[in-house]
């Protein structure tokens, strides 16, 4: 993600590419997708990156409603 790719971009691109994948019958374990979508975001959100990295038994969802509220 680049510094200047508002937050809420970012995440609508890669939800968008997760829901492609799976279209197309490629599936993108939950974990992974979590992961991709946290290592993904600028530094600068940091904090939030690490808080959420540490709830595990968060959905995606969730995790992404967090991100978005931020």
């Amino acid at each position: 993600m680049h510094d200047e790719t508002p937050l809420s971009n970012h995440i609508n691109d890669l939800v968008s590419l997760f829901r492609k994948l799976a279209k197309i019958g490629a599936k993108v374990d939950t974990y992974d997708a979590k992961e991709i979508l946290l290592n993904s975001i600028s530094p600068k959100y940091s904090n939030i990156v690490f808080t959420l990295s540490q709830m595990s038994s968060q959905s995606l969802e969730g995790m992404v409603s967090s991100l978005l509220a931020e």
